[in-house]
């Protein structure tokens, strides 16, 4: 009975080494797959000009940030990080991360 016990044993930790050495580069490209994703960017709307050849309305790129202020753990670092990587007033990213009435 304990030879059968120590068997099992043996194919457990065999199992284990198997998953957590053999398969790691596998296993980590897979929880990749499932963490991050690509959002296709649709092509740009025509441009639309005057009789006179004159630009009237056009394509602007715009891009957005979104935070839940109630998953914000640290508001003071983080709005100290997105202000200087965006070029927004601190005081005002401050205050929209800490606002939880927004979330």
């Amino acid at each position: 009975m304990s030879v059968a016990i120590a068997f099992l044993f043996c194919l457990f930790l065999a199992r284990f080494f198997y998953i957590q050495v053999i398969w790691e580069d596998d296993l980590n490209a897979r929880a990749l797959d499932q963490w991050t994703r690509e959002i296709p960017i649709s092509a740009g709307r025509g441009n639309i000009y005057d009789a006179n050849g004159e630009l009237l309305a056009g394509n602007v790129a715009a891009y957005s940030v979104y935070a839940r202020a109630n998953a914000v753990d640290d508001a003071e670092g983080s709005a100290q990080l997105l202000s200087a990587a965006l070029g927004l007033s601190y005081e005002d990213t401050l205050e929209k991360l800490t606002d939880k009435s927004r979330s």
